[in-house]
């Protein structure tokens, strides 16, 4: 990490807030014994982080909720106004005045929602390491770093807890507790004027018990803790979850398996690994999706060695389709030998799909988001692969918000052309994004006065690159939704 990110004194202002908008992970999900069916709630949260003294005054209206030192509840309806900008919460949806983002004096945290347990924690937990320097005994000044995992990082960790408040009722229990910890200062140094000296930070604990009402957005404000110039904001929106569908006996059908391993990561339900198993001998099913169950069969049995034998075993009375995914997913040797491999291929994107609907984990998508590029190259095999890539992270960067947060935390890292496209995959639309790539595709011939010259990043000051080839334009099925279990 070079010092320009971060040392205040040295960044723009975006930079400058994002304290608390790094390496974030949710520490406990849904919880409970195998083959339980506890109640379950789905916890949708948006955190942002500001700077005090950027405003002139923070004020909140709205209906009451439980006011503590620093820290208050509103519920829906509400507003929130940050001088000229304003916060509504709707009931079942929230904006901001200059649109669906803040102004750019307030940095947004985002979360991928949640599934959880009723009475069970879930801890929300995002960390930020930092450098500093710090005095030699002869006088030099030393770049230190505060690890991640040191208690001194700046974090804010937010665990909830949620249950019906009555039985007979719709309202729900909320209990979040609060932990933050901000930069309120540094430490000076001999000599130094620039504020580059060690981190000093202010720290908040609270705890909000709340009765709120299901499917309406609430607002947290913990404010400036302890001194610190930096404020907290959460929303959050508890829905109850739908009994489970896949709850049952025999194979699924081809509607649980998608609903079954689309969302695992959310909710690891390894206890239902054999039914999904036998659903996937059902006729067709694997023809456009194999690649992506290889991925997910490998990093759950991964996750899950005791249990293999058994799905193996399962796998052996099915179709041979059935039983050459799981002996690819046993010969990858383990997940990380789904993203981590040289070769790239469109397969191998299906395969880290899905390998992420399994774990959650972020290197799939980066490594998805690392091969878009190949839009450039004159190869129409690797055009493919890269078109494929940033279709799939269009496509799911909605229902998936960890898409979302991976691609936006990959892009200050990426190279021009690739961040572009991270730009055009957050900013557009799944099918603008496919309309434009099929475009790409059929340009790749072009009049004579300027042969195959496109701009693939719509960033002005380069991002040309040559298509010298005459392929034909994509068929439907190259270009259609089996970049993963279908919806």
């Amino acid at each position: 990490m070079n010092a320009g990110r971060v040392l205040p004194s040295a960044c723009p202002r975006r930079r400058a807030l994002a304290l608390l908008v790094g390496g974030l992970g949710v520490i406990a999900g849904l919880a409970g014994p195998a083959g339980a069916a506890p109640q379950a709630f789905r916890l949708e949260t948006s955190v942002y982080v500001f700077r005090q003294g950027d405003f002139s005054s923070v004020t909140l209206s709205g209906a009451d909720g439980p006011k503590l030192p620093e820290s208050s509840l509103i519920k829906s309806p509400a507003m929130v106004r940050f001088d000229g900008e304003t916060l509504a919460l709707n009931g079942v949806d929230f904006a901001w005045s200059s649109g669906r983002r803040p102004t750019d004096r307030i940095s947004q945290i985002e979360i991928p929602a949640l599934v959880v347990a009723a009475g069970q924690p879930a801890t929300l937990l995002s960390v930020t390491p930092l450098q500093y320097m710090e005095a030699r005994p002869d006088g030099a000044l030393e770049v230190k770093e505060i690890p991640r995992d040191s208690p001194e990082a700046p974090h804010a960790r937010l665990t909830f807890t949620v249950k019906p408040a009555d039985a007979a009722g719709p309202m729900l229990d909320v209990t979040c507790d609060v932990e933050v910890a901000t930069v309120s200062g540094r430490a000076k140094l001999p000599g130094v004027s620039l504020a580059v000296g060690k981190p000093v930070l202010a720290r908040l604990a609270r705890k909000i018990d709340a009765p709120v009402e299901p499917n309406r957005w609430s607002c947290l404000l913990v404010n400036a803790p302890n001194g610190s110039d930096y404020s907290l904001l959460l929303l959050f929106k508890v829905t109850p979850e739908p009994a489970n569908p896949i709850a049952g006996a025999g194979p699924m059908t081809p509607a649980e398996l998608d609903a079954f391993t689309t969302h695992y990561y959310q909710h690891p339900q390894p206890e239902l690994m054999g039914r999904a198993i036998a659903g996937l001998g059902a006729p067709g099913f694997l023809t456009d999706r194999k690649n992506v169950f290889i991925g997910f069969v490998a990093e759950v049995f991964a996750a899950n060695p005791s249990q293999v034998e058994g799905w193996r075993q399962i796998a052996s009375r099915q179709p041979q389709d059935v039983q050459d995914v799981v002996k690819a997913a046993l010969d990858l040797d383990g997940p990380v030998e789904v993203f981590a491999r040289k070769y790239e291929s469109v397969a191998q994107n299906d395969r880290c799909w899905g390998a992420f609907f399994a774990s959650g984990n972020p290197d799939h998508l980066r490594r998805l988001a690392a091969r878009m590029h190949l839009i450039g190259e004159a190869d129409g095999a690797k055009f493919w692969i890269g078109a494929t890539a940033m279709w799939s992270l269009a496509r799911n960067v909605s229902e998936h918000p960890a898409v979302r947060i991976t691609l936006a935390a990959y892009r200050p890292d990426a190279d021009g052309i690739t961040r572009g496209l991270i730009d055009r995959v957050l900013d557009g639309k799944p099918e603008e994004t496919r309309t434009w790539l099929t475009g790409l595709w059929k340009a790749r011939t072009t009049p004579a006065d300027k042969p195959g010259q496109i701009l693939v990043n719509g960033v002005p000051g380069g991002g040309e690159r040559s298509f010298q080839s005459s392929e034909t334009a994509p068929s439907p099925s190259q270009m259609g939704p089996a970049f993963g279990p279908k919806p």
